[in-house]
């Protein structure tokens, strides 16, 4: 399965301070009739240093929220940025990359719980 994060700024408001949102569509129960699907999002606070860390800060907390371990690289956009899971050959490896390009990696432990909370919600038994 292919998983895509994006992530944004968004500005204070009277009743806020500014924060970053993590947000995805992937991994989603299916829309029911006459619903629409909501992405699943996190909220990290924002301190102003213009750097890159409360967006991958947000997008690995979200990924340990929907137990989604693995290797994600970023990419900038114009709103934020993107993060994308690396897919495994079929060898069972990950792809040759330099280290820098790694973004962060979520391990098998920390997804782990999540995934029981997350069967727990739906009624899914393990």
């Amino acid at each position: 399965m292919s998983i895509a994060i994006q992530t944004r700024f968004i500005p204070a408001s009277n009743h806020k301070g500014a924060r970053i949102v993590a947000e995805t569509m992937a991994d989603m129960p299916p829309k029911t009739l006459g619903g629409a699907y909501k992405p699943a999002r996190v909220y990290f606070s924002y301190d102003y240093s213009g750097n890159e860390k409360e967006h991958y800060e947000a997008a690995k907390a979200l990924c340990v929220r929907l137990g989604w371990p693995g290797v994600y690289v970023s990419a900038g956009t114009d709103r934020g940025y993107t993060y994308a899971r690396l897919a495994i050959t079929l060898e069972g490896r990950l792809p040759a990359l330099d280290p820098t390009d790694v973004a962060f990696v979520v391990s098998e432990e920390e997804a782990a719980p999540a995934v029981g909370e997350r069967h727990k919600r739906h009624g899914v038994s393990a």
